[in-house]
């Protein structure tokens, strides 16, 4: 079931409108219904913005954009009329032939609503003439660096193409550094490389998704459209990495490739009913959560616990399982006689609280800005704590430390070193 809902996600996404090339239909009826009919919104900053339209037939009545900053759209909620609802915009454009532009400035990041709604439908109650079902192309661009109206990013999303790319760069030099020596550690099946091959692969996943997520940023930074299908795949893999993270690390607390050579098969996890459980459990929350969240929502992004309640619930999650991790390393510790394995644990503990509660503490924290830096904040934020986590794993466990004095098969010799410096070190 998780595995269909996943597929089905990244199938949805293909067919939806995505980004700032916003496609669909003109109703008169759900104008009326719905007192206006919501069409998009965006961030604008910056003299001048542009609105650009293109129909593929005129409007037969007086149908209107009109345009509503984030306070009037939550004020105009609450009206009553239809009259009233449209009377709260700021401002509105006639669609008086088949393709036009709207400029306008907005001197302050704002978060804008467009809405397509028609006077004389809101103050009589009823069509004058046919009702409208008009398919639209919406088209809307921040100015760039040099002041023209093409930039199809928000000011929420401005950057990220950036630091995606950034990312990216890094992953791939630490892998042309580091690689071979991790694949030849693997390969030689040492006692820490079961936890290594875990490890490895959940840093590929987030590679991954980091890759495609870059790429479709890319695309929609020259079509305001991107790929919907790589966002929603990128999605899918920051899940997937997040869940063998957690498998990985609940493990190692409770003490798996530690208690002797036996403990290092994979296939002895199976005994270990509690860890199983707890994983399986908890993770297909959080799986079901995070596309709950993007089902309700047609704006897509990897993190999003700012935007819904259902969102804010992941963040909720992720601290019960930081509380579910903290509890396995406290009874292993305690049954822990070795003070080389306590202190291990210890710098264990250290590097994976950084990666259970980086996610809930920048949430919080992003609240304390404005509303158009905090999806930026969350996202890169994440990202860069979460690395940094993993970077630390990988020094414990690849360096001559105490992971590898206190494993069950400490006599052989690791060929590589990861020093304060991360200089490689050959050991005979």
């Amino acid at each position: 079931m998780f595995w269909l809902l996943l597929a089905l996600r990244i199938l949805a996404g293909v067919s939806e409108c995505q980004g700032k090339t916003v496609r669909g239909i003109f109703s008169s009826e759900r104008a009326k219904e719905e007192k206006g009919q919501h069409l998009t919104s965006f961030w604008f900053y910056g003299e001048p913005t542009l609105i650009q339209y293109k129909l593929n037939a005129t409007v037969t009545s007086d149908g209107r954009l009109y345009l509503y900053r984030e306070d009037d759209w939550r004020d105009a909620a609450d009206k009553l009329t239809c009259f009233d609802k449209i009377s709260a915009a700021r401002l509105s454009f006639e669609l008086v032939s088949a393709e036009a532009n709207f400029t306008f400035s907005s001197v302050s990041p704002d978060l804008w609503h467009v809405v397509y709604a028609e006077l004389s439908t809101c103050q009589t109650g009823s069509f004058v003439g046919q009702p409208n079902t008009i398919q639209y192309q919406l088209r809307l661009f921040n100015p760039d660096r040099e002041g023209n109206p093409f930039d199809h990013f928000s000011t929420g999303e401005g950057g990220l193409l950036l630091f995606y790319q950034f990312v990216v760069l890094v992953y791939f030099i630490l892998t042309c550094i580091y690689g071979p020596q991790l694949w030849q550690t693997i390969s030689k099946e040492g006692p820490m490389y079961l936890v290594l091959k875990l490890l490895t692969l959940a840093t590929s996943l987030q590679f991954s998704a980091s890759l495609f997520n870059m790429l479709h940023y890319q695309r929609y930074s020259k079509d305001g459209e991107g790929s919907p299908f790589f966002l929603n795949l990128s999605e899918m893999l920051e899940v997937l990495s997040a869940l063998v993270m957690l498998y990985m690390l609940l493990n190692v607390a409770m003490g798996w490739t530690l208690a002797g050579s036996k403990a290092t098969k994979l296939s002895n996890l199976k005994n270990n009913p509690i860890v199983t459980i707890v994983v399986l459990g908890l993770g297909a929350v959080q799986a079901v959560l995070a596309l709950w969240e993007q089902f309700q929502s047609s704006e897509h992004q990897t993190y999003h616990a700012h935007r819904s309640a259902v969102g804010l619930s992941l963040v909720v999650l992720r601290l019960v399982l930081a509380l579910v991790f903290g509890g396995a390393i406290y009874q292993t510790m305690s049954k822990e006689r070795s003070s080389l394995r306590r202190d291990f644990y210890l710098s264990f503990f250290k590097s994976c609280l950084l990666w259970f509660l980086s996610y809930p503490v920048i949430v919080v924290i992003a609240y304390l800005f404005p509303g158009h830096l905090r999806n930026k904040i969350v996202t890169s934020g994440v990202v860069i704590c979460e690395s940094l986590a993993v970077v630390l794993l990988y020094k414990l466990f690849l360096s001559r430390s105490l992971y590898w004095e206190v494993s069950a098969l400490s006599a052989l010799s690791l060929p590589l070193r990861m020093d304060r410096s991360f200089n490689k070190k050959n050991y005979s």
